[in-house]
């Protein structure tokens, strides 16, 4: 409860709608950002955890995918986060990204939208510089989670009907 704000630094969807360093208490819709965080995360997490579930067998890519996703979730939905909450889900993607390249560039996107908020953030709170960036160059290099999370979610569902296409043939076949 140190930093009550929708975003503290982190380029997520909170920041996309300009909540940077803004109470999470503050109504939105009839919830507050804290609530909303809550449920949009509980439900994708939600939806990756079942869909995790659909495959037949769960390989290791398909984990660390499914970790990856909701670590991006997190840090996307969640409010309080800070920039360096995004490190494990990027640490995680780099390693599904060596076994499905399709994904490769959401590791390059996602790394270089963590350095820009890494270096935002040393130069406002470490150097004082106020609003090293635009409103609007933040606001737009915060989509790219959300981006990233969408494209993750597609892969894992893509993952578990190939899965579940793979299990059903082994069944039909002698």
């Amino acid at each position: 409860n140190q930093y009550p704000y929708a975003s503290v630094n982190a380029f997520n969807v909170w920041s996309a709608t300009g909540a940077l360093w803004a109470s999470d208490q503050k109504p939105v819709a009839g919830l507050t950002a804290q609530t909303w965080g809550m449920i949009l995360f509980g439900a994708t997490a939600l939806g990756v955890v079942l869909l995790a579930l659909r495959r037949s067998t769960l390989t290791s890519p398909d984990l660390f995918l499914a970790a990856a996703t909701l670590s991006f979730l997190a840090f996307t939905f969640l409010t309080r986060a800070h920039e360096r909450h995004v490190f494990p889900a990027i640490a995680l993607l780099a390693f599904v990204a060596v076994s499905r390249p399709m994904l490769f560039g959401a590791y390059l996107a996602s790394t270089a939208a963590a350095l820009v908020n890494t270096l935002y953030a040393y130069r406002s709170l470490e150097l004082h510089i106020p609003e090293p960036l635009s409103p609007t160059a933040v606001r737009v290099i915060s989509g790219l989670p959300v981006i990233i999370c969408l494209v993750c979610l597609l892969a894992l569902r893509r993952s578990a009907i190939g899965g579940s296409r793979a299990a059903l043939h082994a069944k039909v076949k002698p």
